[in-house]
């Protein structure tokens, strides 16, 4: 990403579990949509597979730098 906005925010263990859960759901989903459509037109306002396991590794990154949640894994 060129540029680009940057966040930072502060999130309890609880909510940083939900937001993991939620994102890895919603990646789930989206691969799951994104086989049975494979039209670009089917695919609109749908999010993007990749995009969202980039968002669930990094936030999940920056949990294991703080040393938290070890044990849970990058999605591949």
């Amino acid at each position: 990403m060129i540029g680009g906005m940057y966040m930072k925010f502060e999130l309890d263990d609880v909510k940083i579990v939900n937001v993991l859960k939620a994102v890895k759901n919603e990646y789930s989903n989206a691969r799951t949509y994104y086989k049975q459509h494979i039209k670009a037109e089917e695919r609109v306002g749908v999010s993007n597979p990749y995009e969202l396991k980039e968002l669930y590794n990094k936030l999940l990154q920056q949990a294991k730098q703080q040393g938290e949640f070890n044990k849970l894994n990058f999605i591949n």
